[in-house]
């Protein structure tokens, strides 16, 4: 009976203590003084413009980081600041069979980001975001570019959601 009471001691008191155990974002990896964040809507400026990917794309950024982190997303002037620019929107292929045609071709996106620190300025950046998505030949860009769009934007909001909060 004692040894069955011990273990439930030992069970109990692990539970207890792991709530004070944080692995998140949200929970604390972000320096204290970071309260807020403000993402520009991000303009697209590529040669081709698919009218619903600058709001995606700003979307989902604003996403990431309200459920990620315990950041306040405030219209300007946020301890953080994200402004981007899509750059780029293009079909190319990628895997040439016999003849020189295609058997893949690839959505690639890139987004401009200037991303400021207010807090602590060394951490800031402008950097350019390039993701792809590959799609088979045979099958037309418009049947699958919605598709492709939300893989590229998740891709590209994870990679730039993971270079700001990089050094904590």
């Amino acid at each position: 009976m004692a040894g069955r009471f011990l273990i439930l001691i030992v069970v109990l008191y692990a539970f207890v203590s792991c709530k004070y155990v944080r692995y998140s974002f949200k929970e604390g990896n972000i320096p204290a003084e970071i309260k807020s964040i403000s993402i520009a809507y991000i303009q697209n400026k590529a040669s081709i413009v698919v009218p619903q990917l600058s709001q995606q794309l700003t979307d989902k950024l604003r996403q990431k980081y309200l459920s990620e982190t315990r950041l306040d997303i405030v219209p300007n002037d946020g301890d953080f600041d994200i402004k981007g620019v899509i750059t780029s929107y293009a079909v190319e292929p990628v895997a040439l069979q016999a003849g020189q045609k295609a058997s893949q071709n690839q959505l690639k996106i890139s987004v401009q980001i200037q991303f400021e620190n207010k807090k602590i300025p060394k951490n800031n950046f402008n950097e350019t975001f390039t993701q792809f998505a590959e799609f088979a030949s045979e099958k037309s860009l418009t049947s699958v570019e919605q598709q492709l769009i939300g893989i590229i934007s998740e891709k590209i909001t994870q990679a730039i959601f993971n270079k700001t909060l990089s050094d904590w």
